[in-house]
């Protein structure tokens, strides 16, 4: 992470985590920043915790809180269209393909509302699609217009950019806004924010998005992220087992 040294702390108590970002200065870099996310984000549950559970704040309530990174999945699933001119598909949010929650359109409504109510702050959001076919160009299609409906609360490059180093962001250009992050790697539409395809298939990778053709100009980031797992990696052998009584 290059930052030229600077490295930003907030501290804020928990009425003040609402509106944390107001602290910041317009001039602060983004990569400056340590962000507070939230992984599968949207897999709530507020009265028993099952097993693809995790959180049991609803996604205001995390962001009252003080997140601003969402890790959010989405699971498409099939309706029965009338006719071909019908749609074909509701979003759904998921964690894997185990359990479906509230629908992807109110999510967004609540990052949307959330930012409206609190317009120092900006939201960064990690689509993936973990229930559903992205070569389906039906299903990618209505998703497309479905992101298009909160279009107007992205973050885009501005236009003629061709090249915006991550380390140029800054909170100034960010508030009110979500900055969006795709790893559905069947996408093209600029709408899906910057494209991080190679996080579905890499571990730990660092790439340059050179002459992109999403239209989001050329972005470096550096992904740190073990996902995959072999049993190699745990050394059973070396692990002692105690009698519990």
């Amino acid at each position: 992470m290059n930052v030229d040294d600077e490295v930003f702390f907030v501290s804020c108590a928990p009425p003040e985590c609402k509106k944390w970002m107001s602290k910041l200065s317009n001039h602060t870099k983004l990569c400056g920043l340590n962000i507070p996310g939230s992984h599968d984000c949207a897999a709530i549950n507020k009265t028993a915790r099952g097993t693809w559970d995790r959180h049991e704040h609803t996604i205001t309530e995390q962001l009252e809180l003080g997140l601003r990174l969402f890790d959010l999945r989405i699971a498409f699933v099939p309706t029965k269209a009338a006719s071909s001119m019908t749609k074909q598909f509701c979003f759904m949010t998921t964690h894997g393909t185990g359990k479906q929650y509230q629908s992807l359109i109110s999510l967004m409504d609540e990052f949307k509302q959330y930012l409206l109510a609190t317009p120092s702050e900006f939201i960064v959001v990690n689509f993936q699609v973990d229930d559903g076919d992205i070569h389906d160009t039906q299903a990618i299609s209505e998703l497309t217009m479905l992101l298009d409906e909160f279009k107007e609360y992205y973050y885009y490059i501005p236009t003629g950019a061709t090249n915006l180093p991550t380390e140029s962001l800054k909170v100034g250009d960010l508030r009110g806004k979500m900055v969006l992050l795709s790893r559905i790697i069947t996408v093209t539409d600029s709408n899906f924010g910057f494209p991080l395809e190679e996080w579905v298939t890499h571990q730990n990778c660092e790439y340059l998005l050179a002459n992109s053709t999403k239209a989001m100009g050329a972005i470096s980031f550096y992904v740190q992220d073990k996902f995959k797992f072999d049993i190699s990696d745990r050394p059973v052998s070396n692990i002692e087992l105690k009698d519990a009584y």
